[in-house]
């Protein structure tokens, strides 16, 4: 892709961006796809040449986002908001152009410290498992990791935080960790009472882009029961070319295998790949298993972990008596059930998330199930929400005041009822204007004409407005031209009124 082709297609992904977040209420907010599904939607191995753009972007569609959960959906009520704004998405672009490295504490370091957490966790599980003499603490305390002179700063770091010993082991002359040095240093440590369990190889060293030797040292670990993480940040992706990848003779012995397209393979700083070879001990080793974290597909796949909008939510819940809201509302999170035993609760939960409209997730408050609902505040909430309060402020006399009827009297005109004054002037401001509402059925969509009498400010008058209708006669095929007594014409103006969408409630006074 060269300049102009980047101008083209940034722009093209900037309208595609822009349609997907004002859109975004029309897609699914919660995927309905199983784990796995896209394994048959691509290709076994990566293409040998590049594919056109169009191509691309059509597997977005296709391949990506059916399995895409829309944080950013104002459907998306669980866990928390996940927000992000226009300026924020135009500073990432300049930010993602500018592409400053963050050398303190990022990428394949996180992955280093990540694994040696993982490993920390199964080697004090498995000395548990055989020896209870000991807490976790002290197994802690004994364990220790291994790492060549050559390693980068981040694995010192990753023991620190870990607060595991982390010995560094010389290298040979040719910047190499060798399996006799790692051998012996086990044994040491051994006879201290130590407990090894990590090691931490490099393959393109910072320094001299070395590469330690995982065809000796990889065997030791696996006979050893020792997490071998090969930190290839630098020389990954070179693997990608068969010339190279003698350096990678015995990574078959490695649990973890860590690399940054960032470096060689023209993708942003923040991107860092990993391998582990049992994903489950990361499972254990992160997953506390809360309430609120659990769905449907559990375990099927690696899971690596507004306040008016609430308040307007809550008092919707709270008119509902099949409902109740066991804890009080703070913020944009409300939480409610339906009354009875959980199992009600847990159903309704499962038939909103299955239906895809929404998302939420279930928590536990003092052994009552219970539903989180969170809210965020966006434009386009704001948008309805306005057109919603000018829509009802339009109709706010007739809304308040339908419980009151109307009355209705003869006119001197057969075909004209009458509206009396002292029924609606309390009610409402603009007769004008009330008729014009509630006649917009003529076919020509003009509002029925009030009589040939002053037609401004009917609430000041004191004399009786007729609805005139003379200008619907000529249409022989409307309702209204056919004469009949006065409940079948005001039933025919209900009727009309009602087809518009509202339903009135009158009261007949003769």
């Amino acid at each position: 892709m060269d300049f102009e082709e980047y101008r083209k297609h940034g722009k093209e992904m900037v309208d595609y961006i822009a349609d997907y977040l004002k859109n975004i209420r029309e897609r699914r907010v919660l995927p309905n796809v199983k784990p796995g599904y896209m394994r048959h939607l691509v290709p076994d191995s990566a293409p040998q040449d590049g594919e056109d753009w169009n191509v691309i972007m059509e597997d977005v569609e296709r391949v990506i986002m059916p399995g895409v959960t829309h944080w950013q959906s104002p459907h998306m009520h669980a866990y928390f908001p996940a927000l992000n704004s226009f300026p924020s998405l135009l500073g990432d672009m300049l930010a993602d152009a500018i592409n400053c490295i963050g050398f303190t504490w990022t990428t394949a370091s996180d992955c280093t410290f990540v694994t040696l957490l993982a490993a920390r966790s199964d080697a004090i599980r498995h000395y548990r498992a055989n020896n209870n003499d000991l807490e976790d603490a002290e197994v802690n305390a004994r364990l220790v990791a291994y790492c060549s002179d050559q390693a980068h700063s981040s694995v010192e770091k990753a023991g620190l935080i870990g607060l595991v010993k982390m010995r560094f082991l010389p290298s040979d002359e040719n910047l190499s960790l060798r399996g006799e040095i790692l051998q012996t240093a086990i044994n040491e440590d051994l006879q201290a009472g130590l407990i090894p369990f990590y090691l931490c190889a490099t393959l393109g060293t910072t320094g001299a882009c070395a590469f330690d030797n995982l065809r000796e040292i990889g065997p030791i670990c696996e006979s050893e029961g020792i997490w071998m993480h090969i930190d290839a940040a630098y020389a990954g992706t070179a693997f990608i070319c068969p010339e190279y990848r003698k350096f990678m003779t015995g990574v078959e012995y490695a649990q973890s295998f860590a690399f940054n397209p960032s470096k060689w393979m023209m993708v942003h700083f923040d991107c860092s790949a990993m391998w582990v070879k049992n994903s489950g001990a990361l499972h254990r080793t992160f997953n506390v298993d809360p309430l609120y974290l659990k769905h449907e597909n559990s375990g099927a796949a690696i899971d690596y972990m507004g306040v008016r909008l609430a308040r307007y939510f809550e008092e919707k819940v709270k008119n509902d008596p099949r409902f109740e809201i066991p804890a009080e509302r703070h913020l944009g999170m409300v939480v409610f059930r339906l009354k009875g035993d959980n199992a009600q609760t847990e159903a309704l939960l499962q038939t909103l998330n299955r239906g895809g409209k929404l998302h939420m997730v279930p928590a536990s408050i003092k052994g009552k199930y219970i539903i989180r609902f969170t809210s965020l505040e966006d434009e386009v909430f704001e948008e309805a929400h306005e057109k919603k309060t000018v829509k009802e402020k339009e109709k706010t006399s007739w809304k308040k005041n339908r419980e009151f009827g109307m009355s209705l009297v003869l006119s001197n005109v057969p075909m004209s009822p009458k509206f009396v004054n002292g029924s609606y002037a309390a009610f409402f401001d603009n007769m004008l204007e009330f008729a014009k509402e509630i006649t917009r059925t003529d076919c020509t969509e003009r509002p029925i004409r009030l009589s040939p009498r002053r037609r401004t400010h009917l609430r000041d008058q004191s004399k009786q407005q007729s609805l005139d209708i003379g200008s619907l006669s000529a249409n022989r095929n409307h309702p209204f031209s056919k004469q009949g007594s006065l409940d079948s014409k005001v039933e025919e103006i209900l009727e009309s009124y009602s087809n518009g969408g509202y339903v009135i409630k009158y009261e007949l006074f003769v």
